[in-house]
């Protein structure tokens, strides 16, 4: 089941990499608690051992839209620059005299 492939998924990055928090986005994590509450149960169970407090898995806050969220970031960070906005210029070698 989709449920359980993604908790055996989060499980095994939970061993990995021990975080605080698992946020499950984009269109899987539309289906919300129905998703994450037996994932969180699954963690309990098959998840690291010894952490100071559960690992919380929780839905990503945009939702469906964080790619185009980051993809309109990216753009505006790295994108094509016009005429209005001024290029930054690129860093000069730092000299040693002695």
């Amino acid at each position: 089941s989709l449920v359980e492939a993604v908790a055996v998924g989060a499980a095994n990055l939970a061993h990995l990499f021990a975080p605080e928090v698992i946020v499950i986005g984009g269109g899987v994590g539309l289906t919300g608690k129905s998703l994450t509450d037996p994932v969180e149960a699954w963690m309990l169970e098959h998840g690291p051992v010894g952490l100071s407090h559960p690992i919380d898995v929780v839905t990503a806050a945009l939702g469906d839209d964080a790619g185009l969220a980051g993809a309109a970031g990216w753009g505006e960070a790295f994108g094509r620059r016009d005429s209005a906005r001024p290029v930054p210029a690129a860093p000069q070698e730092a000299r040693v005299v002695v």
